[in-house]
C-alpha cells in the first residue's frame, strides 16, 4: 500500500506585547463595535454638555450641569478604557506575552494543531466561519465561537501561502483582506 505523506508546517511563536495589542484591538473592534459607537456618542454628548455648561454664564445651575456632564464623560471614558484593558490583560495571559513559553502551531491539510506547555487543541480548516485580518495576525473563529490568532508575520512565504490557500477553500477574502495578506 502506497501512502502519500501529508503536507505539514510547524512554527513556534512567542507573542510580543505589540502583537498582543494588535490582537486586542482586533478583538475589541469586532466584538464591541456597536458598543464602542455608543460609548463614543455618549462621551461626545456628555463632553458637549460639559463645554456648553462652561460657556454659559456661571450660575450655580450651569456649573452643576457642566460638572454632571463632565463627570459622565469621564465615567464613560474610564469604562471604555477598563473594557479594553481587561481584554488586553486576558489575551496577554492567553498568548503568554510576559513569558518565554512558545506556542507551537502545526498546519496540516486538515487542521491547525496548537500546543502550549503540555496542552494541545485542534482547529479544523472546515470549521472556520470568520477570519479577521490585520498586518501581523489572522484571527480565526470557528463554529463554536472559539478564536485562534495566527501570527502571519512569523510564517515563511510557503507557510503563508499554504495557510491562505487552506482558508480560501472555506471562505472568500475581501479585497482589503487580500491586500493585507499580500503585503
Amino acid at each position: 500500500m502506497n501512502h502519500m505523506s501529508e503536507l505539514s508546517y510547524a512554527i513556534k511563536v512567542v507573542f510580543s506585547k505589540a502583537v498582543i495589542r494588535e490582537i486586542t484591538w482586533m478583538y475589541v473592534h469586532r466584538r464591541f463595535a456597536r458598543e464602542a459607537i455608543r460609548f463614543i456618542v455618549a462621551f461626545v454628548l456628555f463632553l458637549c454638555g460639559c463645554v456648553y455648561g462652561i460657556l454659559l454664564p456661571h450660575t450655580r445651575t450651569n456649573v452643576l450641569w457642566a460638572s454632571i456632564f463632565g463627570g459622565l464623560a469621564l465615567a464613560v471614558g474610564f469604562l471604555a478604557w477598563l473594557a479594553y484593558s481587561s481584554v488586553y490583560k486576558r489575551l496577554g495571559k492567553a498568548y503568554r506575552a510576559d513569558s518565554k513559553a512558545a506556542i507551537e502551531y502545526r498546519f496540516t491539510t486538515d487542521k491547525i494543531i496548537i500546543s502550549l506547555d503540555q496542552k494541545q487543541s485542534e482547529l479544523f480548516w472546515t470549521s472556520i466561519q470568520e477570519v479577521w485580518v490585520s498586518k501581523n495576525v489572522l484571527m480565526l473563529r470557528n463554529s463554536e465561537k472559539r478564536r485562534v490568532a495566527l501570527p502571519i508575520y512569523k510564517l515563511s512565504p510557503d507557510q503563508r501561502s499554504f495557510v491562505i490557500e487552506r482558508i480560501a477553500r472555506v471562505r472568500l477574502f475581501s479585497p482589503r483582506e487580500r491586500r493585507l495578506l499580500s503585503a
